[in-house]
């Protein structure tokens, strides 16, 4: 059983892993108790600890504190559009407990700004009101690594040289994925989600399934289709989410249509790629190079939305620790 949380000014958020082991001895009945309890006492825990330290259970702003670390070393964590900050809790705790980490909330005041830049600046006054001196290392997933870009930009600008590290963003984002509904995007979103989720190991027809999405009339009997035709509830949650955007993914989605990116000839990028994300033909730094002097990067296990889950996040972890201490991958 595991279990990995954080704690804000709304509450307690945990996200739980159990594995149940045909040989076990145990019923699910005495299993299920046994997991019940191991809820009661994390909980009590957790309130135990906020009561002792008050600081773990505030926020800075729309950041929050995921991990207290026990030197100066803050990492800002951005995720993506799609995701909320527990399903990056499995990296943030197989990350160095050396490290102060911090969590982009996504999900709350972000539909207020009007640009990509906006939304950096903001995040960057946060930053610099927690420490000014600190060295900082920003993360950013998927969507968030465009805004990690603009906010190394900014924080260049005013004489500071984060460590940028990019998770699974090309350059050319605009090609991939878009909100759009029409029936042609609508078939470009699901073939590059099912490449990004699966890379070689698809077992369906994946143009087969593809046509027949577009046959149907409504994303209610798209959902129903697919959950008939592919027996893998994450990825199909992912896709639901896809053809049927929130409010908040769409605004996320407009700015990054609207942002366009700058050069930052002063820092140094460190790429690291999901083998699922690997396409033939692609420059293995993703277009990149035209924006900083360097890119070093690397590739790990996983797919665009697996590389940070799980046992996956223990290698990607190790990978950001070696940047982090060594400023090298």
């Amino acid at each position: 059983l595991a279990i990995n949380g954080y704690s804000d000014s709304k509450g307690l958020h945990f996200v739980f892993e159990a594995s149940y082991a045909l040989n076990s001895d145990l019923d699910l009945e005495q299993f299920a108790r046994l997991y019940e309890n191991a809820l009661s006492e994390v909980v009590a825990h957790c309130m135990a600890r906020i009561e002792d330290s008050p600081e773990l259970s505030t926020s800075q702003g729309n950041l929050q504190l995921l991990k207290q670390g026990a030197k100066d070393q803050i990492i800002v964590l951005l995720p993506g559009k799609y995701g909320t900050l527990i399903d990056y809790m499995s990296l943030v705790h197989s990350l160095s407990d050396d490290f102060r980490i911090y969590g982009l909330d996504l999900t709350s005041g972000t539909q207020d700004y009007q640009s990509i830049e906006q939304m950096a600046s903001s995040c960057m006054d946060e930053l610099l009101s927690i420490s000014s001196k600190s060295t900082f290392t920003i993360i950013g997933h998927s969507f968030g690594a465009i805004l990690m870009h603009e906010i190394g930009c900014q924080m260049v600008q005013q004489g500071k040289v984060p460590v940028l590290i990019n998770l699974d963003q090309e350059a050319t984002y605009r090609e991939n994925i878009s909100d759009a509904v029409d029936d042609v995007q609508l078939l470009n979103n699901f073939k590059f989600l099912v490449s990004d989720y699966y890379g070689s190991t698809i077992d369906f027809d994946v143009d087969g399934v593809g046509e027949e999405l577009l046959k149907l009339d409504s994303n209610e009997s798209r959902a129903t289709y697919l959950q008939q035709t592919i027996a893998d509830e994450e990825f199909l949650a992912l896709i639901n989410r896809l053809m049927s955007p929130d409010e908040l993914s769409r605004h996320h989605t407009a700015l990054m249509d609207s942002y366009e990116l700058k050069s930052n000839k002063s820092a140094k990028l460190y790429l690291i790629k999901s083998k699922g994300s690997q396409r033939e033909g692609d420059e293995e730094d993703w277009g990149w190079h035209e924006y900083y002097k360097e890119v070093a990067y690397f590739v790990v296990e996983g797919h665009h939305f697996s590389m940070y889950k799980g046992e996956n996040s223990i290698g990607l972890s190790h990978k950001i620790n070696k940047i982090v201490e060594n400023g090298t991958l």
